[in-house]
């Protein structure tokens, strides 16, 4: 793929994580990452172009579902086609769907720029195991979708994991650029704190059902 779509994408990306670490509280939801990263993508992949079927689209995407000759039937957050081979109509769609040709469903392209796959964790929500989990499952996924096109269309898109982190530094993630062969970003607020050091800490009571965290005492 183009060395200049990569460099768009990646600023793209570099521009979200600033803005991430700058203002945390912009993002609330994953919904929200995906929206300011599609935000700095656009000004790129937001252009009309025309399509192969003489149509009009423009190359950036989201949910797209893949379909095609491995029925993966995964769904991706973010995808940005190549327009000039991405078929739009009912019936052209519709007869490439039956030959099992596409990889997606409703509208039909082999040529993809880009994939990029989102995953956010609040401050509240999601223990380090389940945060790992989530992330190695998407990993797994990109893995199949990397693989089908590769595989059935001989060319590989861009893919890449973002990953925004508003609770704690998890140190295993910080600073690796790539899990199982997929592009990986992982980044934290700069209101993230590290995690804390669970071993400094005494035991709780609970009184009622609410846990009371006792500090230890002064030596």
């Amino acid at each position: 793929m183009s060395t200049d779509h990569r460099v768009e994408i990646e600023n793209s990306i570099r521009k979200l994580i600033i803005d991430f670490k700058k203002y945390p509280n912009k993002y609330l939801t994953e919904d929200d990452v995906r929206f300011h990263l599609c935000h700095h993508l656009m000004e790129k992949y937001g252009k009309l172009q025309k399509t192969k079927d003489n149509e009009y689209s423009i190359a950036l995407h989201t949910e797209v579902r893949w379909y095609g000759p491995d029925e993966l039937k995964l769904r991706s957050d973010i995808v940005i086609f190549d327009v000039s081979e991405l078929d739009v109509d009912k019936e052209t769609v519709w007869n490439k769907y039956r030959r099992k040709l596409i990889p997606s469903k409703g509208y039909a392209s082999n040529k993809v720029i880009g994939i990029i796959e989102i995953k956010f964790r609040r401050f509240c929500k999601m223990s380090d195991a389940e945060f790992t989990k989530s992330i190695q499952k998407d990993i797994n996924k990109l893995k199949k979708i990397k693989a089908m096109f590769e595989g059935n269309y001989f060319n590989a898109p861009i893919v890449k994991m973002v990953t925004l982190d508003k609770r704690h530094v998890l140190t295993r993630f910080s600073g690796k650029e790539q899990i199982n062969g997929i592009d990986f970003v992982y980044s934290f607020s700069d209101h993230t704190s590290e995690k804390p050091d669970l071993k400094s800490m005494t035991l709780f009571t609970k009184v009622s059902r609410y846990p009371i965290y006792m500090l230890p005492k002064k030596s």
